[in-house]
């Protein structure tokens, strides 16, 4: 749009268009600010996104939630550490995954890596920030949590499928390989595959089984934008009723 009405304005060839650009002029001037502010918005987060390193992060937090790969991503999470212009909140964050996902590997390195945030040159993490991660082992850890959040208990035929899979097929963005489990709770929902232990259905006072039609998702601490997303998307596809 902005194009189309800088070249209008360039073919100036008698007093009828002076006028019409002068009267225009006011409107394309308005336009022209907000095309620079948005420029120099971009430019600015494409600056940030550069100087600290926030493509290989958002990579590894993708592959950390995606696939189990202990190895090579202890070695790309521990060059990321080493990177000085990596900001302390996001080195803690991306720790605070590799412990969730690890914790009862054999050759976990969280305390390794605990000590490398109080150390690291830079942006170092306080006390305070890396007793963070021991909380959020205590209250989300693979003790605490319900369900089977990295796919470990499908066992190991499976997880190979899933890796040839995703190996002839490719992916499309490395950046969004990540589906919430959300995803998956509302597909058995639509299928009536729920387990009952863990997703009680009850009407009338009578446990019943059956595919829902009207549902209301309840999220205790809030929704993630991702989430959001696949309820817009499911809601779409299904025709459905989901809140």
């Amino acid at each position: 749009m902005y194009q189309r009405k800088y070249k209008d304005n360039q073919k100036i060839e008698s007093i009828e268009d002076m006028q019409n650009f002068v009267e225009r002029y006011p409107q394309f001037k308005a336009l022209s600010n907000n095309v620079s502010k948005h420029v120099a918005v971009v430019g600015e987060l494409s600056r940030l996104v550069s100087e600290h390193n926030m493509m290989d992060q958002s990579q590894l937090e993708q592959e950390l939630a995606c696939d189990d790969d202990h190895t090579a991503q202890l070695r790309t999470l521990k060059t990321l550490l080493e990177d000085p212009n990596l900001a302390g909140i996001d080195a803690l964050r991306l720790v605070m995954l590799y412990a969730l996902r690890y914790e009862d590997r054999s050759g976990n390195q969280t305390e390794a890596l605990k000590r490398t945030l109080s150390t690291r040159n830079g942006d170092a993490c306080s006390s305070t920030q890396i007793q963070l991660i021991d909380i959020i082992l205590e209250y989300a850890g693979a003790a605490k949590r319900g369900g089977d959040l990295y796919g470990q208990q499908k066992g190991v035929l499976s997880n190979l499928v899933k890796s040839v899979t995703k190996g002839v097929n490719g992916v499309e963005n490395v950046y969004t390989q990540h589906k919430p489990m959300l995803s998956e709770v509302l597909d058995l929902l639509i299928k009536g595959k729920l387990k009952d232990n863990q997703y009680p259905y009850a009407r009338e006072g009578v446990t019943q089984k059956g595919k829902a039609t009207d549902v209301m998702i309840f999220m205790m601490g809030g929704a993630t934008y991702e989430e959001g997303t696949i309820v817009r998307e499911f809601n779409k596809s299904q025709n459905g009723k989901l809140r």
